[in-house]
């Protein structure tokens, strides 16, 4: 269906708690698909699908730049059904930013819900990162 791919963004997250932000992202990519089911039967000429279901992944990037910061996964507690925004266009950046600042139509963002699957931390030889995806259990709203 769509891949939607960024450099910069914020994250922000809902489990429960109400919103938060957790991230300043450098790279992520949000990809949803279409599911279709075979439909063909015996002596058709061309190969015939019906609609299944939609399913999506979140995977996001960022730098760690204070030892002391917690890792996303620390955020995004595995198991747990999770709210998330990735805002492209935060009003409150580059100062505090503030979870209000995305309720509006004026920002550019991508809404969903979803489970972590994955979560883990790198340090090559250059920066350290921090990278979470993201299972969508929701088609994501895409403003």
């Amino acid at each position: 269906m769509a891949r939607v791919t960024g450099k910069a963004a914020a994250m922000y997250v809902n489990n429960g708690g109400g919103w938060a932000y957790v991230a300043d992202l450098y790279d992520w990519v949000c990809d949803t698909e279409l599911v279709l089911l075979d439909a063909s039967i015996k002596g058709d000429s061309a190969e015939r699908h019906m609609v299944s279901h939609t399913r999506g992944r979140l995977s996001a990037k960022r730098y760690i730049e204070n030892a002391g910061v917690a890792a996303l996964g620390d955020f995004l507690t595995p198991g747990v059904r999770l709210d998330f925004a990735v805002v492209v266009l935060d009003p409150a950046l580059p100062g505090t930013p503030a979870p209000t600042g995305f309720s509006t139509n004026t920002t550019a963002k991508i809404q969903g819900t979803g489970f972590v699957t994955t979560s883990h931390i790198t340090a090559p030889r250059g920066m350290a990162t921090d990278e979470v995806e993201i299972q969508m259990d929701t088609v994501p709203v895409i403003t």
